[in-house]
């Protein structure tokens, strides 16, 4: 009977370890977009931290201004195997005097709503696009 239990049990554990693994295996569409803005650096970094709260599941992790970092952190996925899904890191930088772009970091370029942050930043944003 024990070994029965045992090898039951261990089919379970190994289909649901191989579910896992190609759940998060799954490639998801890379968003290269880079938004560009006819305003400073201060500025479009205060508008994009005003966009910020308004995306769905999406809550300001880290800001570090100096270096034009957004840190967001996903709270829809906290488990540990959801790791990869769980932060966005958006980059702001200076191109001139007047001309500020915003993209997602590379590593954040495959995220799970990538695409609904940077929508929802040009949404705002959209007045002052270039």
């Amino acid at each position: 009977m024990k070994k029965i239990l045992f090898c039951v049990s261990a089919v379970i554990l190994i289909s649901g370890i191989s579910g896992c693994a190609h759940k998060t295996a799954l490639p998801y569409p890379k968003v290269e977009t880079v938004l560009t803005y006819n305003r400073p650096l201060d500025f479009i970094y205060l508008e994009i931290l005003k966009a910020v709260e308004e995306i769905p599941n999406w809550e300001l992790s880290n800001t570090e201004k100096s270096a034009g970092v957004v840190v967001l952190n996903n709270s829809e996925y906290w488990e540990t195997f959801d790791a990869d899904k769980r932060q966005a890191v958006l980059l702001i930088k200076s191109v001139d005097k007047m001309t500020t772009s915003v993209e997602l970091a590379p590593e954040s370029q495959s995220v799970i709503g990538g695409r609904d942050i940077i929508d929802t930043i040009e949404k705002r944003l959209q007045k002052y696009q270039k």
